[in-house]
């Protein structure tokens, strides 16, 4: 049962993280020059494509926290009902972590797209004429 447990807690942190960064970033825009933040080459040209960034994907990560948070507890749930030996419970929580490091990763696309759609090549906004 301990192991059960430990793998719950690690694989509720993934959730967690999108929820309280994705909050974070909704929020409170980190710098350009700050230790963290989304930094890709096109967001980093300016403050607003900055801001956009960390905006759109803080927004895009809640989204994904409140998603991944009851699915990650109910598979955990399933696991506790059904009892299944260590490394069926190990590798179901393995899957269920790249499921969610994939959301994470993923995530850069629309962000990236969307930076794309509103921000020329320089950081500077899109008219509405472009």
């Amino acid at each position: 049962m301990g192991f059960w447990f430990f793998l719950f807690f690690c694989d509720m942190l993934i959730p967690a993280t999108f929820l309280g960064v994705g909050r974070y970033f909704t929020h409170h825009t980190p710098g350009r020059n700050s230790a963290f933040g989304y930094r890709t080459p096109l967001s980093s040209k300016s403050d607003e494509a900055n801001a956009f960034a960390c905006q759109y994907i803080g927004r895009l990560w809640w989204r994904i926290g409140l998603v991944s948070l009851p699915v990650t507890v109910l598979v955990f749930l399933v696991l506790l009902i059904l009892r299944p030996d260590k490394d069926a419970t190990g590798w179901v929580s393995f899957w269920l972590t790249m499921a969610e490091c994939g959301a994470m990763l993923l995530s850069i696309l629309p962000t990236e797209l969307a930076l794309h759609r509103n921000f020329n090549k320089d950081g500077t906004p899109r008219g509405p004429e472009e």
